[in-house]
């Protein structure tokens, strides 16, 4: 279907500047839109868990896609084989480690992603159909 020329649009739907109101609004929505749907399959990827572990698997944590500790677990006697302050830096270096692995996936799959695509019409901007 063709779009119709800018200088066929019915004055009722100019405002004060001249601008086609209905096709400004049709731009905003679809943009929203688009945002919207980008927004959702982020935090939707974003949930998605990783596991990690220390190198010598006394510790174990599971961790989103989006960086949360969902999980961290000790191995039984973790406790007398280290002392407290190397056991908690054994525990930060794991959950660093994981949320690094887990951004780098969420980066990887992300830019996977078919992004939404406009095409500028006489009335505005509208989503492309994909193909």
């Amino acid at each position: 279907m063709a779009e119709p020329d800018p200088r066929d649009v019915p004055p009722e739907d100019l405002d004060e500047k001249g601008l086609d109101r209905r096709g400004l609004a049709d731009t905003l929505a679809a943009l929203n839109g688009a945002v919207e749907e980008m927004a959702e399959r982020s935090r939707l990827l974003g949930e998605v868990t990783v596991d990690g572990s220390s190198d010598d698997e006394q510790v174990s944590v599971q961790v989103t896609r989006a960086g949360r500790l969902v999980r961290l677990r000790l191995r039984e006697g973790v406790t007398r084989r280290y002392d407290l302050e190397a056991l908690g830096d054994l525990i930060a270096r794991t959950v660093r480690d994981t949320q690094r692995r887990a951004r780098a996936e969420y980066d990887r799959v992300f830019g996977q992603i078919e992004q939404p695509e406009f095409i500028v019409t006489p009335r505005g901007l509208r989503r492309a159909p994909r193909s």
